[in-house]
């Protein structure tokens, strides 16, 4: 099934990851940890996305890919928890989301953030939001 991008309406769990927070699954077997190349930044997804993820991290932190650098201690990824301010499970909660260099992108309606938009079309090409649009 096609995934838009926009579409918040339906949850990972609608999408058939199971129930999400606050009865979150993905701990232990189904968990696998991602670390960066060049910067030693560890997410950790669900396994059937680990390959995906590592792949991107990689292309963002390489100067002939995203060249943007990641911060170890402030990305993430599967965190049992809302959205904030919600009762609404996060994706984060199924281990289907993550955040890269959290204090300088917040999820806020800032507008502050240092992602470069070619990063952030390549995370979208391949099924990723941003929090920041």
């Amino acid at each position: 099934m096609p995934i838009d991008l926009g579409d918040y309406a339906h949850t990972s769990g609608d999408r058939g990851w199971g129930m999400g927070w606050p009865q979150c699954n993905p701990a232990g077997t189904d968990l696998a940890t991602v670390v960066a190349d060049r910067s030693g930044s560890r997410v950790a997804v669900r396994k059937a996305l680990a390959v995906l993820v590592d792949a991107l991290v990689d292309w963002t932190e390489r100067p002939d890919g995203g060249n943007y650098l990641l911060k170890p201690g402030e990305c993430g990824g599967f965190n049992c928890r809302p959205i904030k301010n919600t009762n609404t499970p996060s994706n984060h909660s199924w281990a289907v989301a993550v955040d890269l260099n959290w204090n300088d992108n917040p999820y806020a309606v800032t507008q502050r953030h240092t992602i470069p938009a070619y990063v952030a079309a390549a995370w979208n090409r391949y099924g990723f939001a941003w929090g920041g649009d």
